[in-house]
């Protein structure tokens, strides 16, 4: 059984199908990191308070104001760099031109103007649906997908989903 399907790979919207992925897939640390780590630099500033030691006041203010000014300001750098990232990486030309997704026994196959691309169902780890469409995984974090826009209804994401998966437990 071959299913096909087609459309831009730019119509999958990455930062947002990234995102879906780590919800569903990251484990709780890696989720909630930022709580922890503005959560430490306010468990060293009540420890610092709390110790016997003659720290002068101006210390005890100035400290965690300075770590959190650094930590927003990583936060800061951070965002815009995958936002630039995410930008090149989803106007990139490949991505522009009509796609064919083809699913078989046999594997997983991408063709356009600009590219051919042919994986066996033993590279894959999953499948996953997102809210931008279909991935599937190569491993934790590195995926190939099908737009939404590749599929007439929502049912044809489901069918798709339902088979990748099968094709995938059926190799592995």
């Amino acid at each position: 059984m071959t299913v096909q399907f087609s459309a831009k790979l730019s119509d999958f919207n990455v930062q947002k199908g990234l995102s879906d992925l780590t919800q569903k897939r990251a484990p709780w640390l890696y989720r909630y990191r930022l709580i922890m780590m503005i959560g430490s630099i306010f468990a060293l500033y009540a420890l610092s308070i709390a110790l016997p030691a003659p720290i002068s006041q101006w210390v005890m203010i100035l400290f965690p104001i300075l770590i959190i000014a650094i930590l927003l300001l990583f936060i800061w750098l951070t965002l815009r760099w995958r936002r630039r990232l995410f930008s090149g990486f989803q106007n990139a030309k490949l991505r522009t031109v009509e796609t064919r997704f083809s699913m078989s026994e046999s594997g997983y196959t991408e063709e356009s103007a600009l590219h051919q691309l042919k994986l066996n169902w033993d590279a894959f780890i999953a499948a996953e649906k997102t809210s931008q469409g279909l991935a599937l995984l190569i491993a934790e974090g590195e995926f190939y997908f099908i737009p939404n826009s590749a599929f007439e209804s929502a049912e044809d994401l489901e069918t798709a989903c339902a088979t990748a998966r099968n094709f995938i437990a059926a190799h592995t």
